[in-house]
């Protein structure tokens, strides 16, 4: 009984460490969508071809 009791603790801590993990990701992926959408707005202030573009 001892061994599944350390197995339980031991898989606690590593989904705990997985979970920290994924908050990290999940973190870098909102300030992506945040760059995004910025880049986005700017884009939709100019509505001509891109600069050095000829027709």
């Amino acid at each position: 009984m001892d061994r599944v009791v350390g197995d339980v603790d031991g898989i606690k801590l590593h989904v705990t460490s997985l979970d920290e993990g994924l908050s990290g990701v999940r973190r870098r992926i909102d300030r992506v969508e945040d760059r995004l959408g910025h880049v986005e707005r700017r884009l939709d202030f100019y509505s001509g071809p891109a600069p050095g573009l000829s027709e």
